[in-house]
């Protein structure tokens, strides 16, 4: 093959590659959705202060609930997320951050931190997040909690928290919502629980 020839069939090549390229077709990105929980509800006509300083820890989780997916259990025990959902943070995260917030937000309690850093606490909140999705027209959410005192690295109290609440309509927003107000229901329980718990002497 001459080299004319040579250069002619690269030349077409080139072109080719370059009109498959320009050619294309870049699909589009899928619009998800991202949910939070909504602020919880803090009503109390108790304003002592009656609980010291305490750290909430990210819980633990089943590989099912450390993602930021919303899930719904089928009929046959598997697990469906919602298409183009999702927690605004893996549901540990999410669920730190909202009890830290609803803490703060109680006047009953002192002073709360996060996991994050060196911070000195009295007392520490643990657990395990079990379930965090709806089931037929209900949303559950089930945590595990523990309180350690800290000067002791030691458990002082457990707890099984199990709220359910219905569902007011089908997809993936009535799904957030269902999980908000029952996370809403669980926070009341858990607040209360926790003054009894770590009362100051």
């Amino acid at each position: 093959m001459s080299a004319l020839k040579i250069i002619q069939s690269t030349a077409f090549l080139a072109v080719v590659i370059s009109s498959m390229a320009a050619c294309t077709i870049i699909p589009k990105p899928e619009h998800v959705a991202s949910y939070r929980l909504a602020p919880a509800t803090i009503q109390t006509t108790n304003t002592d202060i009656s609980a010291r300083n305490i750290q909430v820890k990210r819980p633990q989780a089943t590989d099912l609930f450390a993602d930021d997916r919303v899930l719904r259990l089928q009929n046959d025990g598997s697990f469906n997320a919602y298409a183009g959902a999702r927690w605004n943070n893996p549901i540990p995260i999410l669920w730190r951050d909202w009890l830290i917030d609803s803490l703060w937000r109680d006047p009953r309690f002192q002073e709360i931190s996060g996991d994050s850093g060196q911070v000195r606490s009295d007392f520490q909140l643990l657990g395990t997040v079990r379930s965090f999705h709806v089931e037929g027209q209900q949303a559950e959410i089930r945590f595990d909690a523990q309180v350690m005192r800290s000067s002791e690295r030691r458990i002082i109290a457990e707890r099984s928290f199990v709220v359910r609440h219905p569902m007011s309509g089908t997809g993936a927003s009535a799904a957030a919502t269902a999980l908000s107000r029952a996370a809403d229901n669980l926070n009341q329980e858990l607040r209360d629980w926790l003054v009894q718990t770590v009362g100051a002497p």
